[in-house]
């Protein structure tokens, strides 16, 4: 590298080289990467393999016609294969190895194949489907990442290849639509702007996301008529109500405090839940959480998260008390509304919080450190649940068929296969920040959709 800087400087000066490097870098926060990290090899190979002077030629072109001044025999050859590095959008097949994947390019156009990426850190990082843009030197028998290769979330490919593609025609004042090499070309010239344009449309998404969310944090006050041992009685008689002594700043005054869990009559409201947020009556898998319920010296206050748990639970206590407690107000805080606000308001989802903000319920004092194996059962009990029927479930995606329905219709089979990807996608990634394997699961639903142009992942 620092030999082909100092070719490009020496063809450029050393001020347009810099300024070359500082349109490399994004506009937007980077997280834990440095900007540099990324502007500086995708400048560098862009000089190298994009860039053209009056007469056409690359800088990579002008280095080899002038026979690699100051590079060895193996330099030289190198060097051939580095001025040929183009940047594009792939798509991870599968991990090779420990130090290896297999990718395929996107924007290669029909008929392309999948080829090795040798690369350490990247066999590590990355999982089947995973999307990534980044700039690539192809050798003989492998390629390998230029600089720092950029994961774009699966749910975010169409938007952003809709706006590449009308970014590319403007910027190449294009008439029809752009072939996927202009895409790349593109790419190339304004890597750095693809780069911010994933993130603004991750921020977007979420934006919408939680616009449509019922994440609101919603608090239900009653006055006590009846006693309020006998409040207490009740609720320790009920199977759906685990004590929880624990401190905590949102309980009541010198109350007694409750988890509210789906169970028993409680678990009614499940009914009315999305399949995946169900859980069975076999406990060893999980049981779901309702909100929280706090007794004070004469009032009683219920939390949930949701306006849904919130009409559920108030109709819940009329149940259980009748005439001994009587509603005195209710308080809700639309939380994603705010959360998107300030989205919007900071311009970047990645500087100071995202999803994270949510408050979660309070682990109670018998949630004690689940161990590694116990860990792994309960996580692979959820994926048997989810997986269960997947295959066979009528989704709006598939305009109310199955997946098994869909993946008949050649009209309709692609969108199965990638619905199939990002269900692959996301089970790895769940089991790798555990360390579980998890890939028995999308495999074999690929295999029950006859997919099998993807068991080799």
């Amino acid at each position: 590298m620092p030999k082909a800087v100092a070719w490009v400087v020496g063809c450029l000066g050393e001020e347009e080289f810099r300024e070359t490097v500082e349109d490399f870098r994004p506009e937007g926060n980077m997280g834990d990467m440095a900007d540099l990290d990324l502007a500086f090899p995708a400048a560098v190979h862009w000089l190298l393999a994009g860039f053209r002077d009056d007469e056409g030629r690359t800088l990579g072109e002008l280095w080899e016609k002038a026979d690699w001044p100051g590079l060895n025999n193996d330099e030289r050859v190198m060097s051939g294969y580095r001025c040929r590095s183009f940047a594009t959008l792939l798509e991870v097949q599968r991990v090779v190895d420990a130090q290896s994947v297999s990718v395929i390019d996107l924007w290669a156009g029909k008929g392309a194949q999948p080829f090795l990426m040798v690369d350490r850190m990247a066999a590590g990082r990355f999982r089947p489907f995973e999307l990534v843009l980044s700039w690539v030197t192809p050798y003989p028998h492998f390629s390998r990442f230029v600089g720092s290769a950029i994961a774009m979330p699966r749910n975010l490919k169409e938007a952003f290849e809709g706006e590449w593609q009308a970014f590319s025609k403007e910027e190449l004042a294009l008439k029809r639509k752009p072939r996927p090499s202009q895409l790349k070309e593109v790419l190339g010239m304004d890597f750095a702007y693809a780069v911010d344009l994933v993130r603004d449309l991750g921020r977007e998404s979420m934006q919408h996301m939680l616009r449509g969310s019922d994440i609101e944090a919603c608090r239900i006050y009653f006055s006590m008529v009846g006693a309020r041992l006998k409040i207490l009685d009740a609720l320790r008689s009920l199977p759906e109500f685990e004590p929880d002594d624990g401190p905590s700043e949102d309980n009541l005054p010198e109350s007694d405090s409750f988890v509210w869990l789906r169970r028993g009559e409680s678990k009614r409201i499940e009914a009315s839940m999305p399949e995946a947020f169900r859980h069975s009556d076999d406990e060893s898998a999980g049981v779901g959480v309702l909100g929280r319920i706090s007794v004070g010296r004469t009032e009683v206050m219920v939390q949930t998260m949701g306006r849904q748990k919130s009409d559920f639970a108030r109709a819940r206590v009329a149940e259980i008390f009748g005439p001994q407690l009587r509603f005195e107000r209710d308080s809700r805080i639309n939380l994603a509304l705010q959360m998107a606000e300030r989205l919007e308001r900071e311009g970047d989802a990645g500087e100071d919080g995202g999803l994270a903000d949510i408050p979660s319920k309070r682990p109670s004092k018998a949630d004690p450190e689940i161990p590694p194996e116990a860990k792994a059962q309960l996580i692979r009990t959820a994926m048997e649940r989810h997986f269960q029927g997947l295959a066979d479930a009528k989704l709006p995606i598939f305009g109310g068929r199955s997946a098994r329905e869909a993946a008949r219709d050649p009209a309709s089979r692609p969108a199965v296969v990638s619905w199939v990807k990002d269900q692959w996608n996301n089970t790895i990634g769940l089991g790798q920040r555990d360390g579980i394997l998890l890939d028995d699961f999308p495999r074999k639903l690929a295999r029950e959709l006859g997919l099998d142009e993807l068991l080799d992942a």
